[in-house]
């Protein structure tokens, strides 16, 4: 699926038209204004403002779906109106949007990392995504255990007493 279709740039660059007709788009605007360890600034920031940049490409090609992923301080209560008119507007141009906090982890991702992922499905379809449930808890601890169970013990470095007694109390978490 990778190849010279793939349109890689800075979307307040790139024309519209120079995007190919595709059945889905995905992308995640960027979040530092969005992220609470970030500026707070919101839409009211550069890259805040992308959100409806992002949207406005989708209004502009009218894929049959979209993917749209963002950092979770989206939707709290400070960024909320920007999400719930973000919602509201996609829902405008004409799709049903689902969405969701979706932990990485709960998904087989060997990363603890939470975000927000909205899907719109073109109302002529038909069609409401449902998010899949997470796996279960035995893959996901076989997941990390296949990312770095093979690394070696750390050598030079101490635990600290809180770690030591956790992995004494529970070794399987090696």
């Amino acid at each position: 699926n990778i190849g010279l279709h793939i349109v890689h740039g800075d979307i307040t660059q790139i024309d519209p038209d120079d995007i190919p007709d595709v059945d889905v788009i995905a992308g995640g605007p960027p979040y530092q204004d969005y992220s609470v360890a970030g500026t707070g600034a919101g839409e009211d920031g550069e890259r805040g403002k992308l959100v409806w940049t992002y949207l406005s490409i989708i209004e502009r090609k009218r894929p049959k779906a979209f993917v749209f992923e963002n950092v979770k301080g989206l939707v709290t209560k400070r960024h909320r109106p920007t999400f719930d008119a973000l919602l509201e507007r996609f829902e405008a141009i004409g799709y049903v949007v689902s969405w969701r906090i979706i932990n990485a982890w709960d998904y087989g991702v060997a990363q603890k990392r939470e975000r927000v992922f909205i899907v719109g499905v073109r109302k002529d379809l038909g069609f409401t995504f449902d998010f899949p449930e997470p796996t279960a808890a035995e893959y996901r601890t076989q997941v990390l255990r296949d990312v770095i169970g093979d690394l070696p013990e750390p050598h030079g470095i101490g635990l600290s007493d809180k770690a030591q007694a956790y992995l004494e109390r529970d070794p399987r978490h090696i």
